[in-house]
């Protein structure tokens, strides 16, 4: 009688087992680690600089553009791509990165610009390997709008060239007025 209770229990205690190990896989497989990236916060940009030309208009400008990207996974990512276009396609705006689990990093782009408007900067990052399957846990795009009336936080208003007007003006009655006194 003890013999049959312990062959009983020994086939209870495999079949126990048996179902713990197929419910082990099915759980690995749900709670499958990865990497999961996003922008942590919109893109933001700071003006650096403008070039102008001998009179004074202004013909480019220099920016430097900050992108906030996190990895919320639990897992390293693939060595991404971080791509800046713009509306003049300037070549060479990509930076290469990895992110670990939680890592957080700010890219940051030198952007120069000819065009003296408004333009809208497309971002994306993506895996580096181009026959990488992209989901939305490794491939993300936003975009980023540069008003080219804001340097450094203020509007400007000067219009181009007024400043020399004024000082050739200025000129010419200094001159006026010293020819009268003698």
């Amino acid at each position: 009688m003890i013999k049959k209770w312990v062959m009983r229990m020994k086939s209870k205690f495999v079949m126990i087992l048996f179902i713990g190990w197929i419910c082990s896989f099915t759980l690995c497989e749900m709670i499958k680690a990865e990497a999961v990236m996003q922008f942590e916060k919109e893109p933001t940009y700071e003006f650096i600089s403008e070039e102008k030309n001998s009179e004074g208009q202004t013909i480019g400008r220099r920016y430097e553009i900050h992108i906030y990207l996190k990895n919320t996974g639990d897992e390293k990512t693939v060595d991404l791509i971080v791509n800046l276009s713009d509306e003049e396609e300037t070549p060479g705006l990509k930076n290469y990165t990895y992110f670990e689990p939680g890592e957080s990093k700010t890219i940051i782009f030198g952007w120069s610009t000819r065009l003296i408007r408004d333009q809208t900067l497309n971002i994306k990052y993506y895996p580096e390997n181009l026959g990488a399957e992209r989901t939305n846990s490794n491939s993300g795009e936003t975009t980023l709008t540069i008003v080219m009336g804001d340097v450094g936080g203020q509007t400007t208003t000067e219009t181009p060239g007024f400043d020399l007007l004024i000082m050739i003006v200025a000129i010419i009655l200094l001159i006026i007025a010293s020819k009268k006194k003698f």
